[in-house]
């Protein structure tokens, strides 16, 4: 790239497949397109079409006026629901762990302590974002998060290779889905517009037979009581919310947690570094209370 940047310059543009794509090869580049509207768009062919239904809906790849109502209300309500707050972000995280240390506990007993941590934070970390929008988890929700935690890995480990494939030459998504792994990431979209749409379907039913309040319990029951409202149709329907759940799930879950095992993976390599961390914990909770954002002043 550097090679043919001293030719063509630093923004020039290379055909691959059936499409164009243009090469940026430093940073005044970047900051010069980047900061032009044009550069605004979204890639609405092939395998990203079909994730958005070939529509101007979501958050990752809506454009121009519906993607900035989107994002705006999306983070602005999330922000309600206690999201990049640290007290309630802390009670949500508390929550999920409790779960997470049961069960390390669980499988220390019965694995000799070898625990396998591929996937191992998935869970957790869907709680706390599943929380946050549908404002609950019940029994009946389980299936649900499993399914999507579960197609989500599948989702991210079917590998880059065959997105570019099917980047460059869209029409063989069709002919070799399950080599490119077009199959993988389609059932995992299905999957989360699937349960979208029932959660969508469920609150509507819930508050077409209850009255309406202005207290809000959840991102998607504010969502759908505007939808019920007739409020801004094009923003509050239930295609856009399969696509915002579905982009909030995608974006929080498998990259927070690979980072969790990156952490994990980090401590094992370098045992002095464990060492300070467990007794740094012993000297903020000596007790063995929970740690809480507070005690980073410590």
């Amino acid at each position: 790239m550097g090679i043919l940047a001293e030719k063509y310059g630093e923004i020039y543009s290379l055909k691959m497949g059936f499409k164009k794509t243009v090469i940026l090869t430093s940073m005044e580049a970047m900051k010069t397109i980047f900061t032009n509207e044009a550069a605004f768009g979204r890639d609405i062919t092939g395998m990203s079409g079909d994730r958005i239904l070939h529509k101007n809906i979501g958050i990752a790849s809506s454009t121009g006026k519906m993607w900035e109502k989107t994002r705006t209300w999306t983070f602005r309500t999330l922000k309600d629901f206690g999201f990049g707050k640290s007290l309630d972000m802390e009670c949500f995280i508390k929550t999920a762990s409790q779960s997470l240390f049961a069960d390390i506990d669980s499988k220390i007993e019965t694995q000799s302590g070898v625990i396998e941590i591929d996937r191992y934070f998935n869970a957790s970390i869907l709680a706390i974002m599943w929380k946050m929008i549908v404002g609950r988890i019940i029994p009946e929700d389980e299936p649900n998060m499993e399914a999507i935690s579960e197609k989500g890995h599948a989702f991210m480990r079917s590998g880059v290779l065959g997105m570019g494939i099917v980047n460059a030459y869209p029409f063989l998504r069709h002919i070799f889905p399950k080599t490119l792994g077009y199959t993988v990431q389609m059932d995992y979209f299905t999957t989360c517009n699937r349960v979208g749409k029932h959660l969508f379907l469920e609150m509507e039913n819930e508050l077409n037979s209850s009255q309406l309040t202005s207290h809000h319990n959840s991102l998607l029951e504010k969502f759908v009581q505007n939808y019920t409202a007739g409020n801004d149709p094009e923003l509050f329907n239930c295609e856009n919310f399969q696509l915002i759940f579905q982009d909030l799930l995608l974006g929080s879950t498998d990259t927070s947690a690979t980072f969790m095992e990156i952490v994990v993976l980090y401590l094992i390599v370098y045992p002095a570094v464990q060492e300070k961390v467990y007794q740094e914990i012993l000297r903020v909770s000596p007790n063995g209370r929970d740690i809480s954002y507070s005690d980073r002043k410590e």
